[in-house]
């Protein structure tokens, strides 16, 4: 085979691994950037989702209902 086969095959063959689904999330819209960043960085919240974007924050749905509880302890609501 030329070499420029054997390469495009090992390029794609790597490529073709290079991402994988981790699992399910929940996207959360912020009203602004300020509570992105809080909630990011708060103790109560920080193990449970990352930052994504300005506004957004992800969340593991396996992690969604506790969320939710330190969300509502800190005196925010969240709706669907």
């Amino acid at each position: 085979m030329p070499d420029t086969v054997e390469s495009f095959i090992k390029r794609a063959g790597k490529q073709g691994k290079a991402l994988k689904v981790a699992g399910t999330t929940l996207l959360i819209d912020c009203n602004d950037a300020q509570m992105a960043a809080m909630l990011a960085t708060r103790k109560e919240t920080a193990h449970l989702c990352l930052r994504a974007g300005d506004k957004h924050v992800v969340v593991r749905l396996e992690d969604e209902d506790k969320f939710r509880t330190h969300v509502r302890a800190l005196g925010y609501g969240m709706t669907a």
